[in-house]
């Protein structure tokens, strides 16, 4: 095999690799924006829990004036002020901040990827335009040798 079938098949190689990689940050930004939708949608879902809770605990302190008469009344508010402000509420809360975290790590984790991707890009085509510049100079070489050959034979 001569040297310029050796770099141009190891330039179809670098060729091939950038396809792939190209093709790896597709999928990773397919996959980040996926997941910055769910992120939305978690936190739209969060905001939408703590409206609601913050509603019925408005409608909880809306009682003060009746509870003075009612013992029904007092238990009721004791108990749900319980349920509101107590480790339910809590958990949602524990929960929402880790989801967000897996989601942010997974978001940083497909940057990281693209990133990579594109330096590995990056390295392929210096390879390529310095595989370029070599078959150039072998061509050179082979024109120069093609011409050396006929002067000596006409001499």
């Amino acid at each position: 095999m001569s040297k310029i079938s050796r770099l141009e098949n190891e330039i179809s190689g670098y060729r091939s690799k950038i396809q792939e990689l190209e093709s790896e940050i597709r999928k990773n930004e397919r996959n980040y924006d996926s997941l910055q939708v769910f992120k939305g949608k978690v936190e739209a879902s969060h905001e939408e829990f703590e409206n609601v809770n913050g509603a019925k605990k408005n409608s909880l302190n809306d009682l003060e004036e009746i509870k003075k008469n009612s013992v029904i009344v007092q238990r009721y508010q004791a108990g749900m002020s319980h349920v509101l402000n107590g480790i339910g509420s809590k958990m949602v809360a524990v929960a929402y901040l880790g989801v967000l975290f897996q989601i942010s790590a997974k978001m940083r984790e497909y940057i990281n990827n693209i990133q990579h991707c594109e330096e590995e890009i990056r390295k392929y085509r210096n390879s390529i335009t310095n595989l370029n510049i070599e078959i150039q100079d072998a061509r050179n070489e082979e024109r120069q040798r093609g011409g050396n050959r006929n002067e000596r034979c006409c001499v």
